[in-house]
């Protein structure tokens, strides 16, 4: 009986001794991440390099995160800033300050749900840019893009003020019939007319 005891003890207790060894090597950092202008940056990336280890930060730019004992580099992101790479010392709290790009983000089309550039587009596009929308007084975003995009035909379909505008793209008629755009704002996809 004492043999198979201690048979069926030790293998428990060994795992369980490597186990709180394990946990015994993990701990949690914490920090602040802000910009050149000591701004905290709200939703900036924090994750352990080369792990699966990944937080963001909360409006005041404060994170914390689990890190292994592997865990050697802490990688710092953001949009429009320079990603950074802080290295994990003894200390429990890093504090990191990002700059920002040099390069802008230039000819970024809009197409449905994605992205894409410009150069990589095969089809005709057509730019409104603000400065020519400023120029006119509009009530409505179809009365500021009216004249001024190339293939898009806006006609009032009433004399009344507030009246319902038609927006048709590229013609009257279609393979489909439909001609009026699809407006999708915050994931929300909204018919037009």
């Amino acid at each position: 009986m004492r043999k198979y005891l201690l048979s069926g003890v030790l293998p428990v207790f060994l795992s369980m001794f490597f186990f709180l060894s394990s946990l015994a090597q993990e701990r949690v950092l914490t920090g602040t991440v802000r910009d050149d202008k000591q701004a905290p940056l709200a939703g900036a990336t924090v994750s352990v390099k080369e792990t699966k280890a990944m937080t963001t930060t909360d409006a005041n730019g404060q994170f914390s995160i689990r890190v292994g004992a592997n865990g050697k580099t802490l990688v710092i992101s953001y949009v429009g800033m320079e990603a950074r790479e802080v290295a994990i010392g003894s200390s429990n709290t890093v504090n990191a300050s990002l700059v920002p790009t040099g390069t802008t983000m230039t000819d970024v089309v809009v197409v449905g749900y994605g992205r894409a550039r410009r150069a990589n587009l095969t089809t005709a596009q057509v730019s409104v840019g603000a400065k020519e929308i400023e120029k006119t007084v509009n009530t409505t975003l179809e009365q500021a893009l009216q004249g001024r995009a190339a293939g898009v035909y806006i006609t009032q379909n009433s004399g009344q003020p507030g009246g319902g505008i038609s927006v048709n793209i590229r013609g009257v008629s279609s393979v489909n019939g439909n001609t009026e755009p699809l407006y999708v704002i915050d994931g929300v996809q909204i018919m037009g007319g």
